[in-house]
């Protein structure tokens, strides 16, 4: 194992082994998840900035539910859910194109 970008590990053949290899990311990404570090919840009708929220089913890390309770939280926030983890990498322009047409302001634009 190398260090990789100071934010992973590289094996030899140049596949990414591990984020949590290094304390720097370890210890907030530990704190979040397993120390019981609780998110503000009741705060978030307080988030007055635009918001987009991209989800997905079958996330066991941030299950889409999380998503769908960000954005009924949220006032105005916008949520796109892809059909899978996967969907985004053979299809970046649409990405592209939904974070433009949101930067833009443009709430016509509707999930994938």
């Amino acid at each position: 194992m190398v260090p990789h970008d100071n934010c992973g590990v590289t094996d030899r053949a140049g596949g990414v082994a591990s984020l949590l290899i290094y304390p720097i990311v370890a210890a907030p990404v530990r704190g979040l998840l397993f120390d019981g570090a609780q998110i503000p919840v009741d705060r978030l009708p307080e988030i007055q900035a635009p918001t987009l929220i991209f989800g997905h089913p079958g996330d066991a890390m941030h299950p889409l539910r999380s998503a769908e309770l960000l954005r009924a939280s949220v006032p105005g926030a916008s949520l796109q859910v892809a059909p899978s983890a996967e969907h985004w990498k053979p299809n970046p322009d649409q990405f592209s194109e939904l974070v433009a047409s949101f930067v833009k302001g443009d709430s016509s634009r509707t999930n994938c």
